[in-house]
């Protein structure tokens, strides 16, 4: 029985292609009047703030994706044994 052509097996290897991130892709930020922004202790305390939020959640979706890429491993294999003791039944 082949992985392909079932569709759980597609599901697998749809989770198991390798997405690239846009990790490092730069933010552009635009303010109407820069000088005053860049004056301005509670704007700065502001975008820290999103910052660092926005990098605790980018680090929470990839632990996820890592989570769900270890179970899609981990099921493909379990499918692998079961068919080989399948096959040598």
């Amino acid at each position: 029985m082949s992985f392909k052509n079932r569709g759980l097996g597609r599901g697998l290897e749809a989770l198991l292609v390798d997405v690239p991130a846009n990790e490092d892709r730069p933010v552009e930020v635009k303010a109407s009047h820069p000088n005053e922004v860049l004056n301005d202790p509670e704007v700065i305390n502001d975008a820290a703030e999103s910052v660092e939020m926005a990098n605790d959640l980018l680090l929470a979706i990839r632990q996820e994706r890592l989570a769900i890429l270890a179970e899609a491993f981990a099921l493909k294999e379990l499918i692998n044994e079961i068919e080989q003791q399948v096959r040598d039944f």
